[in-house]
């Protein structure tokens, strides 16, 4: 991290919530203001929107003034997403879900689409974004997402700047703004943080490096 990256912890987190959001909240925020450049009274599907990247990008989407449906993982995600005053909030993992509740969100279709992960229920997603629309997604979601050929679509890395750091402190002072961290381990449970990335949690997952 450079200097120069270096920003005052916004009002409301504390320092273990501030420390475990600049990667994931730049990754949001980048991918809803410049790839699909969200504007007020768009419709946005997040997927995954219960991880770490998802559940600060229902929150910012909601504050751009976009209506905001939350695919999460899981009826404890769908409860989190809840919270964060998604539109909508699904489980990915239910049959017919997502369809349904794009059909009462947008019945006309949806604007686009920020997937921070695949699998199921992915595709029904897709095919509900209207002619045009446009989806994207960070470079490492695996597998890449297949996407029809009538969608404008892009992949994006999430280089920080000063810019995107001041614009997200900004965001978050216009109302209440949540970092969940699921869970914190001490500097020497790393391998056990290192291994709980890999099975089912909420947010974020974050390391205290002192006690």
């Amino acid at each position: 991290m450079k200097a120069d990256h270096a920003m005052p912890v916004p009002d409301g987190l504390t320092l273990v919530e501030a420390g475990a959001m600049p990667t994931d909240v730049i990754m949001a925020l980048r991918g809803l203001r410049y790839e699909l450049a969200i504007d007020e009274g768009d419709s946005v599907l997040i997927y995954g929107a219960s991880g770490g990247i998802g559940h600060l990008a229902v929150q910012l989407a909601h504050t751009m003034g976009a209506s905001v449906l939350a695919v999460a993982s899981g009826s404890d995600g769908v409860a989190l997403v809840e919270e964060l005053e998604a539109d909508a909030a699904v489980d990915g993992h239910a049959n017919g879900e997502v369809q349904e509740a794009i059909r009462r969100l947008a019945p006309n279709g949806l604007d686009a689409a920020l997937l921070t992960a695949a699998g199921e229920g992915l595709d029904d997603a897709l095919a509900a974004i209207h002619e045009g629309g446009r989806v994207t997604w960070p470079n490492g979601v695996h597998p890449e997402p297949e996407v029809p050929r009538r969608l404008k679509h892009s992949s994006y890395d999430g280089d920080i700047d000063r810019e995107l750091l001041e614009q997200t402190n900004r965001l978050i002072k216009t109302g209440p703004f949540v970092v969940h961290v699921d869970r914190t381990f001490s500097l020497g449970e790393a391998a056990e943080a290192h291994r709980a990335v890999g099975e089912h949690h909420r947010g974020k997952l974050a390391i205290r490096v002192s006690e």
